[in-house]
């Protein structure tokens, strides 16, 4: 919430682990953040866009990008 304040009508790039990355998703969408690893999922180095208007109303825009590692090296195999 304080970088919401601080950036009105900004922008912020956040980087973290996976976890705090699902703990922040679920509380600025509304999902209970208990029960983060039933609702999201994400490949390593996934890139996430949510757009702010307002501390209380915000839209995943972009999930799950990993366009940026053309090579796959951050990719599970298919099964």
């Amino acid at each position: 919430m304080r970088i919401l304040r601080s950036h009105p009508g900004g922008q912020a790039a956040l980087v973290s682990h996976k976890a705090t990355i699902h703990l922040l998703l679920s509380s600025l969408l509304g999902f209970d953040p208990r029960r983060y690893r039933d609702n999201l999922d994400q490949f390593p180095a996934a890139f996430h866009i949510v757009e702010s208007r307002g501390l209380t109303c915000n839209r995943l825009v972009f999930f799950d990008d990993v366009s940026h590692d053309e090579a796959g090296d951050n990719l599970p195999p298919l099964a």
